[in-house]
Order: C-alpha cells, then sequence, then structure tokens
C-alpha cells in the first residue's frame, strides 16, 4: 500500500512538474507578413512599380499573448520585440517611428493589424511609411511619390518555439520511462 502511495505521488508530482514547465517560459517568437503594393507613381523613391510586395518581420514576446494566442503587441517596449518593415529599397524600424504608437493585434493567432507611422531620411529627403488598423498602408516619398497597398492578413506567419516544446515532450517521455520501470520491478 505504501509503495502505491509512493508511486501515485511520483507521477502526481511528475504531472505538475511537466505543466509547469510547459506554461511557465515564455518565448521569442518570429513573424512575417507581406503586404500587397496595389498603387505606385512612377518614379518614386522606394523603387517599386504595382503589383508588388513589401515585407514585415519581426519578434515578439509570446507571453503579450492570452491562453487563445489574443493580444497586442507594443513594439516600443524592450527586447525581444523587434520590427523591421522592408519597402522596396528603403527599411524602417522601431526607431524610426514617429507618433509612439507602434502596434500589431493578433487574435487566435492570425493577424489583424499593424499600426505603425515612421520616416527614413535618405540622400533624396524623407521617406515615410504609415500603416494604418484597417489594414492598409501609404509611403510617400520626398519627391511627391507614393505607393499604396493592403496587408495580406492570411501571409502572417511565426515560428513555433521548438526548444521548449522538445524539453516537454523529453520529460514527459522520461516520466513514462521510469513508471514503466517501477512497473517492470514489481
Amino acid at each position: 500500500m505504501a509503495s502505491q502511495i509512493k508511486t501515485t505521488f511520483a507521477l502526481l508530482v511528475s504531472i505538475l512538474f511537466i505543466v509547469y514547465i510547459g506554461t511557465a517560459s515564455a518565448s521569442t517568437v518570429n513573424f512575417q507578413l507581406t503586404g500587397n503594393v496595389t498603387y505606385t507613381d512612377a518614379g518614386n523613391l522606394f523603387g517599386l512599380t504595382a503589383p508588388t510586395t513589401i515585407s514585415a518581420t519581426g519578434s515578439y514576446d509570446s507571453s503579450d499573448l492570452d491562453g487563445s494566442g489574443t493580444g497586442s503587441i507594443d513594439f516600443l517596449t524592450v527586447p525581444p520585440q523587434s520590427l523591421t518593415i522592408t519597402v522596396g529599397s528603403i527599411v524602417f524600424t522601431e526607431a524610426d517611428d514617429d507618433d509612439a504608437i507602434m502596434e500589431m493585434s493578433i487574435t487566435t493567432n492570425n493577424f489583424n493589424f499593424l499600426n505603425y507611422g515612421g520616416t527614413v531620411t535618405t540622400v533624396d529627403g524623407d521617406q515615410l511609411f504609415t500603416s494604418l488598423p484597417a489594414n492598409n498602408f501609404i509611403g510617400t516619398d520626398s519627391s511627391g511619390g507614393s505607393i499604396l497597398g493592403t496587408w495580406d492578413t492570411s501571409s502572417f506567419q511565426t515560428a513555433v518555439p521548438i526548444p521548449a516544446a522538445v524539453w516537454l515532450f523529453g520529460s514527459g517521455l522520461l516520466g513514462l520511462a521510469g513508471i514503466a520501470r517501477k512497473k517492470k520491478k514489481t
């Protein structure tokens, strides 16, 4: 009877440990998103001709989302949050933000919108890029050229945090091996 209580207690502690490991660690999630450029002025300084695409890449802390994968990522907070938007030959980052509002909204791990407004100064002058909550974006350059487009919400991809998953799977296998070994002895 005492042996059975010890085995049950050890199994319960193992299960609680595995659950704790799986939920306690936040991870950095990398993402990428594609935007479809639908209009360009001839000779715009971004070097784009419609139709073409732009990209947004970066990373965020998974603890910014709730258990269902819903939340708002504030790219102006401390790392690991990062954002890079490549618009033709011009690259915008969180350091180029103009309005102190730079966020991405995610619902059940799906992209909703990106809110960003930034300026990059080049030898040709200021290049502006704005992404609006309606999933539209506009880029304007110092020569009066512009681009227009929309973010492709279905292109949103995130990397699965494999190290945490492997750790959880491995500790589960060790627990099962220990139980099988105890049963084999008795």
